[in-house]
Order: C-alpha cells, then sequence, then structure tokens
C-alpha cells in the first residue's frame, strides 16, 4: 500500500532542507507525495509544483479536514517561528489521528519554542525530530524536548553545498542575471532579515517573535552604507531580501563610486559565490557562506538579546557589535581582495554528516 505522504515547508528554512527530501521520494513508488507550501517556499519545490494544493490552513480543523480529504497518513514538514503555522496545526491533527509526524529543525536554537502552544506547553510536537548534529540533539534536550523523539540525521543543505563547493572551483555558477556587470567590481552581500517585524524597532518594543534585539536590518544596512560612502570605496553594496521581505527589488546609486542593488528572487548561492564580502546578522546563509570559503562577519550592533548566529555558534565566523569595528573589517578586506580559496578538503564540521541525511529523514519515515 503506498504510504500518502504530506510535505509540508511555509519556511524558508525548511523548504531549502526538506525540497531535497522530497525530489528523492518522487521517483519512490512506496509514497505519493501530497505537497503544502506557502508562496515563497514555492520555488524550492518547482520540480514537483503539480502536486501542491491549494487551501489555506489556518486552523487545527482545517488541518484535520486536509488530512480526510486527501488520504494523508504521514506527514514531513519543516518548522517556523509561529506557533499558529500550517506545520504545527498538521502535527496536531497528526497527533490527534495517531498518525506518524516527522519535523526537521534546521536550526540549532528555539527547539521548545517551536512546537509550543501560547502558554509554552508542548502542544505541537511531533512523533519524531531530526536534528541536525549532537550539538543540536544536546540543545534539544536542554530544552525538554523528550530525548526518545530526536535523532541526528544532518542537514540535507549543508550536506550538499560541502559538496558543491568542489564543484564551484572546476566550474563556477553563472552570475544572476539581476547582478550583470559587477564582474570585476567589489561586491559587498547583505544578507536582510526581517528582525524590525519580528522583534521591533527600539528598546521597550518587540515584534511578533520576541524583544527588540538591539538593532534591525534597516539600522545595519544604515552602518554599511555610512561606511562604504564615507569611506569612498568603489563597490556594489547587493542587499538580499529576505523572502519574508514584501519590499521590491530595486537598483540606484548612492554617488558615483557605489551602486546599490536590492534583489529577491535569485540563486543564493551562485550570489554568495560572486561576492568579495558577506554581512549579516543571524540568517543560516552567513554559514554557508563560509563553507564556500567567503570572508563572511556576523554584524550585530548593540546586541541585547541571544545571539542566534549559527555560524558564530559553531565557530565559522565572527561576530561583531560595533560600527568602528565593523569598518576596519571591510576596510582590511577591501584592501586585501584575494581570489576564492581552494575547497579545504581535510576539514570536518560535526554537522557534515558522513551518512547521506537524506536517506537518514527518509529513513525516519517508515
Amino acid at each position: 500500500m503506498k504510504n500518502n505522504l504530506l510535505v509540508c515547508c511555509t519556511d524558508e528554512g525548511g523548504a531549502a532542507n526538506i525540497s531535497l527530501v522530497a525530489s528523492k521520494l518522487i521517483n519512490n513508488n512506496n509514497f505519493g507525495v501530497i505537497l503544502y507550501c506557502s508562496s515563497f517556499t514555492y520555488n524550492y519545490f518547482s520540480f514537483c509544483s503539480a502536486l501542491t494544493k491549494k487551501e489555506k490552513i489556518t486552523t487545527l480543523k482545517d488541518a484535520e479536514s486536509f488530512i480526510d480529504k486527501y488520504g494523508v497518513n504521514t506527514i514531513l514538514c519543516g518548522t517556523t517561528r509561529s506557533r499558529e503555522s500550517a506545520e504545527n496545526y498538521f502535527i496536531k491533527a497528526a497527533n490527534n489521528k495517531n498518525i506518524l509526524s516527522v519535523a526537521y529543525v534546521d536550526e540549532w536554537y528555539n527547539y521548545h519554542k517551536r512546537f509550543e502552544d501560547n502558554n509554552g506547553s508542548l502542544s505541537f510536537l511531533p512523533q519524531r525530530i531530526a536534528l541536525i548534529d549532537k550539538r543540536a540533539l544536546d540543545g534539544a534536550i536542554k530544552d525538554n524536548i523528550p530525548k526518545e523523539k530526536c535523532f541526528i540525521t544532518g542537514s540535507p543543505t549543508l550536506n550538499h553545498l560541502w559538496e558543491k563547493r568542489l564543484t564551484y572551483h572546476k566550474n563556477p555558477p553563472e552570475l544572476p542575471d539581476k547582478l550583470e556587470n559587477i564582474s570585476n567590481k567589489f561586491v559587498v552581500t547583505f544578507l536582510s532579515e526581517t528582525h524590525l517585524i519580528d522583534f521591533g524597532s527600539r528598546v521597550g518594543r518587540s515584534g511578533k517573535y520576541g524583544s527588540y534585539l538591539g538593532f534591525t536590518e534597516k539600522t545595519v544596512l544604515d552602518d554599511i552604507m555610512n561606511i562604504i560612502v564615507s569611506r569612498k570605496l568603489e563597490c556594489i553594496l547587493v542587499e538580499k531580501l529576505h523572502p519574508a521581505d514584501k519590499r521590491k527589488s530595486g537598483k540606484k546609486q548612492l554617488n558615483n563610486k557605489i551602486d546599490y542593488i536590492r534583489v529577491q528572487n535569485l540563486d543564493l548561492h551562485s550570489l554568495i559565490w560572486h561576492s568579495d564580502i558577506i554581512i549579516g546578522m543571524t540568517s543560516i546563509a552567513l554559514l554557508e557562506s563560509s563553507l564556500l570559503n567567503k570572508n563572511v562577519v556576523s554584524y550585530q550592533p548593540n546586541l541585547i538579546a541571544e545571539n542566534y548566529c549559527a555560524a558564530y555558534k559553531v565557530g565559522l565566523i565572527p561576530l561583531i557589535k560595533d560600527p568602528l569595528d565593523l569598518e576596519e573589517w571591510i576596510i582590511e578586506r577591501f584592501h586585501h581582495k584575494t581570489e576564492n580559496n581552494k575547497p579545504t578538503l581535510e576539514k570536518h564540521f560535526d554537522f557534515i554528516s558522513q551518512s547521506d541525511p537524506v536517506d537518514n529523514i527518509i529513513n525516519l519515515l517508515n
């Protein structure tokens, strides 16, 4: 009997990983894949877009009706910071119907918050949780996630990128269309996020996911612009918007030496490859940039909350909190521009699994 598997990803982090699992499952005769995604994760599943269902899941009842309508008997989903996500409603519905649910956690923090309700209870806890590595396992257990529900699988995305970096050195990716004419120019890429909405704009304010961090994507971008303008650096500044950011792409000149480009939909790894330095705040893409041997920094000025930057936590990149230190970091790399380093073949990272993360996650579905 074919296993009717619901794949649900409404957040980019989960989609980037689980889309690699889905691409293998659609050719597996034991599974019939049903897809539920959001407007900004849809592109990750373009290879199986015909499997997408259009219903809106905004309540537990919606999720239960969806499961009944399509005969779902297994669920694989990502996780989000929202307690009212489709992922959480599907997990809760699966628990009510005694259906197997597997959730993949693509970061190293907020394990409990991903599955808790407004009262702090683990109302949305799946039967099995896939984690990146032992660091994530220890963090989940410390966060009061039952150990018997936790399984180390590795990260499909990070493993895939670790292998892809070798290909890039032999056959570099093409320059994204939106960035034509940037070759031979110094490229500063800022990996923007949505901290202003998520955490508030100043001390005493909060957003939908918590209290003010000490900075926003706007204050960080302002600092970067002030540095490159005041130091008269000839460069291109690219702001890569977060998928949830609704601002439009665009381009303008800051002065006769600096072009500013804001982009949304483009190949992230290609952008990273063609950048000279990468500046971000907490994005997992900072870790991915580091794996591609780029100059990367987490800039979190006036940080007053928990540091959520995974790349810093695992020791791959520095954390800067002061604009003067950021200026020094940028200037040093601007004046000592080098070609991409050769891949470090002998280096081993705990988060790069020795077995195939895709197969490890699929094994949890049986």
